[in-house]
């Protein structure tokens, strides 16, 4: 290549084709022959390496070619800021959350979480520290839990948006989660569910939440249909804002509901005592399979987790599989509850 000289630097000109980044068009910085021809190289060698991050520091005008050879040559490219670093964050998220693979509540819940936090002007490589500072501020407030889904909600953006590897992600994920102390109620025992039915007018829907780990909107709007094995839910959560049907085991028949949601949270809150809400009966359902011995993978499978949709692929090719899983959990849940409950469930057709 012969270099060329540009004439308002005074330098040879590079003129380049960066892959998807197009062309690439500067003054390099140095009239030395062979430091051009070194300069050439290292974009050879990125181009084909496919650091488009490296390479999108220069596009971007961030540092000089020289710069980027300087740290090329000394082995430092990993303390350069990359071109996902300088992304402005805010448009970042607000990019990602409509094509993100939430329900709808957690979608609304993370733009809330992550966007007060946010100051105008914020570069992606300011979120770690925007959550260290977050972190600091509940360690004062005692307002754990909201960190929390703040912290859920960072990293399900970093790993979406830069890939699981990624330094920014690597960095959210190595910011600690907060240990809280369950509510009281949350989970309930069995005993103590028996004890809070034997007088509770909606009992039965009180089991069928317990038995079944279905969600409010799953259950009262009846999204849901009863097999000779099986409770099919069409669930309100899934991939790219598209609902993903689960099953559960049959552990006994639930009922449909006889109140709507209002009227049932309202009642067991108070019948409860204030410490009960319809969600910790879900997860009541989901520690009830594991201390009946449940594997966890199962679990994440029946309660439509995004890592036990993993396992839906594999486990619908084999329909007797599934079948046995089902048969299999449901046993084990009934040996360990013991006699169904006494206040009885009502039957639903199949």
């Amino acid at each position: 290549m012969t270099p060329h000289r540009d004439a308002g630097q005074g330098s040879f000109l590079l003129d380049r084709r960066l892959g998807k980044l197009g062309r690439y068009k500067a003054a390099s910085g140095t009239r030395d022959h062979e430091e051009f021809a070194a300069l050439n190289g290292m974009l050879t060698k990125l181009k084909r390496d496919r650091r488009w991050d490296l390479l999108g520091l220069l596009v971007q005008r961030v540092i000089s070619p020289l710069e980027l050879y300087d740290a090329f040559y000394r082995g430092t490219l990993h303390q350069l800021p990359t071109a996902d670093e300088l992304r402005a964050l805010r448009p970042a998220v607000e990019q990602w959350l409509p094509r993100a693979d939430l329900a709808s509540t957690t979608r609304d819940e993370y733009e809330r979480a992550l966007l007060a936090r946010i100051p105008d002007g914020a570069k992606a490589a300011a979120l770690p520290g925007i959550l260290r500072d977050a972190a600091d501020a509940a360690r004062t407030s005692g307002k754990r839990p909201a960190f929390n889904r703040l912290l859920m909600a960072a990293r399900s953006f970093a790993a979406a948006t830069f890939g699981d590897e990624h330094k920014l992600t690597k960095a959210v994920r190595a910011i600690a989660t907060f240990d809280e102390s369950p509510r009281p109620g949350n989970p309930q025992e069995p005993d103590q569910i028996r004890t809070l039915c034997q007088h509770f007018r909606f009992a039965a829907e009180v089991w069928s939440l317990c038995l079944t780990g279905m969600r409010r909107l799953e259950y009262f709007p009846e999204r849901w249909t009863v097999g000779a094995d099986r409770i099919r839910i069409d669930g309100v959560k899934g991939r790219g804002g598209v609902p993903l049907p689960r099953v559960v085991p049959l552990i006994y028949r639930p009922t449909a509901p006889t109140v709507g949601y209002s009227g049932f949270y309202h009642a067991l809150v108070e019948a409860s005592g204030q410490t009960l809400t319809v969600h910790d009966l879900r997860k009541t359902w989901e520690v009830w399979l594991e201390e009946a011995g449940v594997a966890d993978w199962r679990i994440e499978l029946y309660a439509g987790h995004a890592r036990g949709r993993k396992n839906l692929a594999t486990i619908y090719r084999k329909p007797r599989d599934l079948t046995r899983l089902l048969v299999e959990d449901a046993d084990r849940v009934r040996q360990w509850l013991g006699d169904p409950p006494a206040s009885g469930l009502r039957a639903v057709s199949a």
